[in-house]
C-alpha cells in the first residue's frame, strides 16, 4: 500500500512538472503522511517548486501539514519549530498575508511546542480582537495566570458589552471565578450579571444552570429579576 501510495503521488508530481505550488506540495505531503509514508520520502517533493520565495513557502506548506498529521510527537515539534522559523520570515516578505503567517505562529507555538508565553507575544502582535484576546486567555489559563485571563476577560466583556462576545467572556470570568480563583461569592454576582444582560441569550441558560448546580442558587425571572 505504502509503494502504490508513493508512486501515485510521485507519478502525480511529475505531471505536473515545475507547475507545482506550496498549496499542491502541502497536499501531495498530506497524501503521503495518510498514506503511511515517512516524512523523508516526500520532502522531496518540494525540490519541483521553483527556488526562492516560492520553494520557501512549499517547505513552510509541507512542514505545517506535517504538524497536522499523526506523526511521532518529536517530529512533529521539529516540525513546528521549524515552521515557526519560516512563519516569521513570510509575515515580514509577505504582508499581505502576515496576519495568516502570525495566527499559524500562535497556533504551532501553543501545540505542539506548548511555548505558551511566545504565543501570546505572536497574538499581541496579531491584534484582532476579540479573537486574539481569547487566544490570549486561553494561553495565560495554560500558563495557570488565572488573575490575568479574568482580568483580560473584563477587558473583552468592556468592548463588547452588547453583543455575544460581551456576553461570552462575562460567562467565562464566572466559572473562573468559581473554578480557579475559589471566589464563589464573586462567582455569583457575575453570573446572575449574565442573566441580568443577556436574557435572551444562549449564555444566559448556561449560566443559570451553572449557578443552580454548581452554586445552589436559584434564579428565576431573568431581565434582572433575581431570586435569592
Amino acid at each position: 500500500r505504502k509503494d502504490a501510495a508513493s508512486k501515485s503521488i510521485n507519478a502525480m508530481v511529475e505531471g505536473f512538472g515545475r507547475d507545482v505550488n506550496a498549496d499542491m506540495v502541502g497536499q501531495f505531503v498530506a497524501m503521503g503522511i495518510a498514506a503511511g509514508l515517512p516524512t523523508s520520502a516526500v520532502h522531496n517533493i518540494v525540490d519541483h517548486v521553483p527556488e526562492g520565495q516560492p520553494r520557501t513557502l512549499a517547505i513552510f506548506s509541507a512542514l505545517y501539514q506535517e504538524t497536522n498529521h499523526r506523526v511521532p510527537d518529536a517530529l512533529r515539534k521539529d516540525a513546528a519549530s521549524q515552521a515557526v522559523t519560516l512563519a516569521s520570515h513570510l509575515a515580514d516578505e509577505l504582508p499581505e498575508r502576515q496576519a495568516e503567517f502570525l495566527n499559524i505562529q500562535g497556533r504551532l507555538y501553543e501545540d505542539p511546542l506548548g511555548d505558551f508565553a511566545a504565543a501570546i507575544v505572536v497574538y499581541t502582535k496579531l491584534d484582532q480582537p476579540p479573537g486574539t484576546e481569547y487566544s490570549i486567555v486561553r494561553c495565560l489559563e495554560n500558563l495557570g495566570k488565572y488573575k490575568q485571563a479574568f482580568e483580560r476577560l473584563g477587558l473583552i466583556y468592556a468592548t463588547n458589552v452588547t453583543n455575544s462576545n460581551g456576553a461570552t467572556a462575562l460567562l467565562r470570568q464566572g466559572f473562573m471565578a468559581h473554578q480557579n480563583l475559589k471566589d464563589r461569592k464573586l462567582a455569583v454576582a457575575i453570573l446572575r450579571q449574565v442573566c441580568d444582560e443577556f436574557p435572551d441569550s444562549p449564555q444566559y441558560s448556561e449560566a443559570h444552570v451553572y449557578l443552580q448546580s454548581h452554586l445552589d442558587v436559584t434564579y428565576t425571572g431573568g431581565g434582572g429579576q433575581r431570586q435569592k
